[in-house]
């Protein structure tokens, strides 16, 4: 779903990942979703931008704070050389399916969500040596169901309007931030109240503790109805270029490369996402309300892309399967009509993520 998800990481899932929030499925997800921002709760669904060259923009000494590592063997800093380029303006499109299946009880929803959007980077933002991504985006969300006996309702489609930014400092530094905001319209189309205009960001603190491990800790700001804030943060642990460890909430993904095809490496990942967003929607008895629809994913992918891109994670492609669970649809007003829809499985491809 995207609605609002995941500000995210260098695939521009959309900062969340995916729905509205884009942790990596919904309209949210801020960033490189997954999200996709992730994306995309934000999205899912991380707004991480790749990083420049480092004899392009040469990083202050030490920029680790044991930049020998706290564990025996060998580093991997995740900086990639000529993973980017530093001065084209146009990044390319996104364009991203997602399935969630129905199920055979009343409360039960099935979605399909469609997500497009044009990546645009403005280099050397306010001189600091990285870019600002700014990406409008388009969502479209096909439901069928509830049934009409559970006292719930829902639109048969669910629209997004809105345009992401983010912005990463030089991830070679030993003290940084990663930034992202997504403003938009999210409707049925039918109820166009400003209740329909939301403003979702993250703002997180990254600390290099080794030139293989990043320490992360912010918030993400939803707006949804019910959930405002969600705290951020974790640990992102490269140990050599074919493993990476986003052990992060709230869109943990644990990748690993499997092989190269042609001039693409393949990689696998298990990952989880909080899906979902918020609408202003226009209830079938013309009664005017917003909802919010939540939920949470375990996803198992493969990505493909670049080998010097990948490793920084951004990817061309992926697809995934996963397990959705604790789904809810509740309503601003009215809220006897809550509904949990059963948990389901869902299916998901994006490419330029």
């Amino acid at each position: 779903m995207t609605g609002a998800a995941p500000i995210a990481s260098p695939q521009f899932p959309g900062w969340l990942s995916g729905a509205n929030t884009g942790f990596g499925s919904g309209p949210e997800t801020f960033g490189a979703g997954n999200p996709g921002f992730g994306t995309s709760p934000y999205g899912t669904q991380n707004f991480q931008s790749p990083a420049f060259p480092s004899s392009a923009y040469p990083a202050g000494s030490p920029n680790t704070l044991f930049p020998g590592g706290l564990f025996s063997g060998g580093s991997f800093s995740g900086a990639s050389s000529g993973a980017y380029n530093p001065v084209r303006k146009f990044q390319g499109p996104r364009v991203r399916y997602g399935w969630l299946s129905d199920g055979n009880g009343g409360d039960d929803v099935q979605m399909h969500d469609i997500d497009t959007s044009l990546v645009f980077a403005w280099p050397n933002f306010l001189q600091s040596g990285q870019p600002l991504y700014v990406v409008p985006s388009f969502g479209l969300h096909l439901i069928d169901g509830p049934d009409g006996s559970t006292g719930a309702d829902l639109p048969p489609q669910l629209y997004d309007f809105f345009v992401d930014s983010g912005w990463q400092s030089d991830p070679t530094q030993l003290i940084g931030a990663d930034l992202g905001l997504r403003v938009g319209v999210f409707n049925d189309l039918e109820n166009t109240s400003s209740d329909g205009v939301r403003i979702l960001g993250k703002a997180i603190a990254t600390f290099r503790l080794t030139p293989y491990s990043t320490v992360k800790a912010g918030v993400v700001y939803l707006d949804r109805n019910r959930v405002k804030l969600l705290p951020a943060g974790g640990l992102l642990y490269q140990p050599t270029p074919l493993t990476r460890y986003d052990i992060s909430f709230p869109q943990p993904k644990l990748s690993q490369y499997f092989t190269t095809l042609g001039t693409q490496d393949v990689w696998g990942y298990l990952g989880a996402d909080y899906g979902g967003g918020s609408w202003a929607i226009q209830r079938a008895d013309g009664r005017k309300n917003n909802i919010d629809i939540n939920d949470i994913r375990v996803l198992l992918g493969l990505e493909w892309g670049r080998s010097d891109l990948i490793r920084t994670g951004r990817h061309t492609g992926f697809a995934e399967v996963g397990y959705v669970f604790a789904r809810e649809v509740l309503y601003e007003q009215n809220r006897e009509d809550d509904i949990e829809p059963g948990s389901t499985f869902m299916l998901r491809l994006g490419f330029g993520y």
